[in-house]
């Protein structure tokens, strides 16, 4: 039986990834970040702590946007320790809010990371299933992760910005939590994609609203 996945789309522009919201596409999945026929994304994985979060609830009621309800694996007679919600929205570009609730009655130190990375294959390798290496390059500073791929003329990059300063690496977003009791944190994640080449016109592509108000479109 194969893999469930779910998908969230804006035209030619959408995500596809698995039902907690990951993507895993070095895993030989067709997951990803997709536009201008280019897979910009292959891999965004959130991790909370060590243990797995497992899938709540899940809610898309728009084919542009979807929620995940989160949380760690315990045993039947126990309560989870904090809770993961992911609001993803795809509108030109796309945009993700994660935020982790303490239900602890103690402070906890929690540790988040989002993993990501890009292969920018185009969509016949992606359907066909190899993919060619590129070389890669990035930068970043403590709010935004740029990755890049040049050969010649043709070029190809996603810009993934914070709205919460991190500890950031080639890898990805890395926090460091000290949630009090009851206590929620957020932060929204938008990745822009970039595309030019001879030949072809692409779309400037803006954040046109905040993702309170896109989602209520």
């Amino acid at each position: 039986m194969s893999e469930r996945t779910l998908s969230v789309l804006d035209g030619s522009t959408f995500l596809v990834g698995d039902r907690r919201g990951d993507m895993r596409a070095e895993e030989g999945r067709e997951h990803g970040f997709f536009s201008e026929d280019t897979r910009f994304v292959s891999r965004w994985v959130l991790r909370v702590d060590a243990a797995p979060l497992q899938l709540l609830g899940l809610d898309q009621d728009a084919h542009y946007a979807a929620r995940f309800f989160l949380a760690p694996g315990v045993s039947p007679d126990d309560a989870a320790p904090y809770s993961v919600m992911r609001r993803r929205l795809v509108d030109h570009v796309w945009m993700e809010e994660v935020t982790v609730t303490n239900h602890r009655h103690t402070i906890s130190d929690l540790a988040v990371t989002l993993e990501l990375d890009a292969d920018f294959a185009d969509l016949f390798e992606v359907k066909e299933g190899v993919v060619a290496a590129r070389e890669v390059v990035f930068h970043h500073d403590d709010r935004t992760l740029v990755l890049a791929y040049e050969n010649g003329s043709f070029q190809r990059s996603i810009v993934v910005t914070a709205s919460r300063a991190a500890t950031i690496t080639r890898e990805g977003f890395g926090y460091a939590l000290r949630l009090a009791p009851g206590e929620r944190w957020c932060t929204t994640f938008t990745a822009t994609p970039h595309a030019a080449q001879p030949g072809a016109t692409f779309p400037r592509r803006d954040v046109r609203a905040g993702l309170d108000e896109l989602s209520r479109r």
